[in-house]
Parts: structure tokens; sequence; C-alpha cells
């Protein structure tokens, strides 16, 4: 649970944050690679209308600093071992909620 919403069977880290009053950004942890690091992804909630929208998995990084631009989440990767900064800045654009998943 985070705010009120359950996420039944999503492990999501600890740096959640709001990007509006409905919009919630968050960490999905997919899959705990060992020392090499986690492979997680950006994970956006709509609180309001209970739906859900993935973006791509970043292989061995974090993601965190979540901003809504517009209809974009901009966000940074960070790898082992402190941040990559050639890959450090990533925009997530958000499709039309038609395309988004229903929370389960």
């Amino acid at each position: 649970w985070i705010d009120g919403v359950e996420l039944k069977g999503i492990h999501v880290g600890d740096n959640a944050e709001w990007l509006s009053a409905n919009l919630l950004a968050l960490q999905e942890l997919i899959h705990v690679a060992g020392r090499e690091g986690p492979d997680t992804r950006v994970l956006v909630i709509d609180a309001d209308k209970r739906l859900l929208f993935r973006g791509p998995v970043i292989d061995r990084g974090l993601v965190a600093d979540f901003r809504l631009e517009g209809e974009q989440v901009a966000y940074r990767i960070w790898f082992n071992g402190g941040p990559r900064i050639e890959d450090n800045h990533r925009v997530l654009q958000l499709p039309p909620q038609a395309e988004w998943l229903p929370l389960e």
C-alpha cells in the first residue's frame, strides 16, 4: 500500500514522489541482480482512476528524482557505483490513459 493505493504483486522502492494531485511516480523493483544491481523501471500510478503505466526496464540501475514535465515524466538513472553521466537523465512519455493498465 502506498498512500491508500494497493499494489498487489508490485515491489517498489522507497522513493515515491507525487507528480500532481493524482499522479504518483515510483521505482518498481523487477529483479535483484546481486552485486551488479537491481533491474528497475519507472511506475506511474493515477491514484484517482486506479490505473498504472510502466516505463522500460533499466538493467542494473535505479530510477529516482521524478518530475512531471507536461505529458512526460523526467527521471534520473543511477547505476551501481554512482551515476553514468551520459545515461543519467531520461524522459518517459505518458500515453493516453486508454493505454494504461488497471490496478488489480
